[in-house]
């Protein structure tokens, strides 16, 4: 549904999907164009599991960016789920920027996902290449001399780096160029869609993947159970969803030391995030093989088709 704005015939709007393998950049592409920490960033991969929409205001475009999971070929229901995210963002994208990683590019499977791309819409795909901030010249040179065909055939093809901003104000004035004329869909004031839950939520599993090792974060999940939110301050109730006791105990930590320090994180992310104060009750479940069970991960947020 579009805002009831009067703007003028001359603003633009439209949804770009960000897509790419994992640890292409494309949380930190989000991030860096909003200004603002919306979506967990990490150097391990599947950080992000839902599409999420972040939405850049400009004088004269309403810019609807939807983050998504890296594509990934595994065979359990989530990841079937990341796969879903994906081609839901490109249908209903205007504009797709597909993220190669200039340090890893990973040819054998960037090549065929850009080719499913390119067939799955109609709209235009920007070619970025990230991450040129810690890649050689030489290096760089390299990536983009040894582009095979397929991806030659972008609309456009601009090595950036988010982290530093390289390239982000042309990258801008390129989503201006292919984007439609339109009204605002959301209100100024809105930078997302997704609830105060749904944030938590994530704010708590990017506390514990800047603490645990590269497999544990991966075989948990948090769930909102209550929501109190007032215009100071934000109480909840999350539950942590683990596989095996084992995980459990290891969320614990000893004496409880662990998940204290992740609720002190997440407090003050979301404090900072919110401009709220903010009180958080985090309980650790077991829930057997929850990432193979359909009907937990619809109750967890996850839709595997």
């Amino acid at each position: 549904m579009r805002f009831n704005s009067r703007k003028k015939m001359s603003y633009k709007s439209g949804y770009i999907a960000i897509v790419g393998l994992p640890n292409a950049g494309k949380s930190t592409l989000l991030n860096a164009f909003l200004e603002k920490s919306l979506a967990i960033t990490s150097s391990k991969p599947q950080t992000t599991r839902n599409q999420i929409l972040g939405i850049l205001h400009l004088p004269n475009a309403q810019m609807l960016f939807l983050d998504t999971p890296g594509w990934y070929e595994g065979k359990l229901k989530l990841d079937q789920h990341f796969r879903q995210e994906i081609r839901s963002a490109l249908m209903d994208a205007d504009l797709v920027l597909f993220l190669l990683d200039g340090k890893r590019p990973r040819w054998r499977e960037s090549i065929p996902f850009f080719e499913t791309v390119q067939s799955a819409v109609k709209v235009p795909v920007i070619l970025l290449v990230t991450k040129v901030d810690i890649v050689k010249q030489a290096s760089l040179i390299s990536v983009l001399s040894d582009l095979p065909e397929a991806m030659k055939s972008a609309s456009e093809i601009v090595p950036i780096s988010a982290r530093d901003a390289l390239n982000l104000p042309k990258l801008q004035e390129l989503i201006l160029k292919y984007l439609d004329q339109g009204p605002p869909f959301f209100p100024e004031e809105s930078f997302t869609d997704r609830p105060t839950s749904f944030l938590l939520c994530e704010f708590v599993r990017e506390s514990y993947i800047d603490l645990l090792d590269e497999e544990l974060p991966f075989v948990m999940a948090v769930a909102c159970d209550s929501l109190d939110e007032a215009d100071r301050h934000i109480s909840a109730s999350l539950f942590v969803f683990v596989e095996r006791s084992t995980q459990k105990a290891i969320l614990l930590g000893e004496s409880g030391i662990m998940l204290k320090e992740v609720k002190r994180r997440t407090c003050i992310r979301a404090r900072k995030f919110f401009s709220k104060k903010v009180f958080l009750d985090v309980w650790i479940k077991v829930k057997r093989n929850w990432r193979r069970d359909s009907a937990v991960l619809q109750k967890l947020g996850y839709q595997p088709r």
